[in-house]
């Protein structure tokens, strides 16, 4: 079941972009906020919704997610967030793989009081960084 906000086209022909409260039954089960945009809208005045894609997803937990696995930024090189506040960062390519030697990576990067830690999820090894102290 879904309710929301629709943006329409301005002739009416199709959807522009929508948020919906997504929610897999009429019960009071927990329900996720989904934001769609269009990419391809149809501008026939059929009312067709065109390309409507999902962009961003906050689920019923508070975890915000991209509308697709691998497929969208977090910012860009002209629109940067200041300041990012993490516990723990965690990267993986899986599934791609990287420039320098063609295999794919599962870290963590963990803090410490003294020290910066990688850890190596696929083997299990730990790293520290080691960094030099500056005026």
């Amino acid at each position: 079941l879904q309710s929301g906000i629709e943006w329409w086209n301005e002739n009416g022909a199709g959807v522009q972009a929508k948020i919906v409260c997504d929610r897999t039954s009429v019960t009071y089960a927990p329900s996720d906020l989904v934001f769609y945009t269009n990419t391809n809208v149809d501008t026939s005045a059929n009312n067709s919704e065109g390309d409507i894609t999902e962009r961003l997803r906050i689920d019923s937990v508070g975890q915000v997610l991209p509308g697709a696995d691998d497929a969208q930024n977090l910012g860009s090189s002209t629109k940067r967030w200041k300041n990012i506040y993490a516990a723990d960062m965690h990267f993986s390519n899986e599934g791609k793989t990287n420039d320098v030697d063609g295999t794919w990576g599962d870290w963590t990067l963990q803090e410490g009081e003294d020290s910066v830690f990688m850890i190596n999820n696929r083997t299990g090894k730990r790293y520290a960084i080691t960094m030099k102290e500056v005026n």
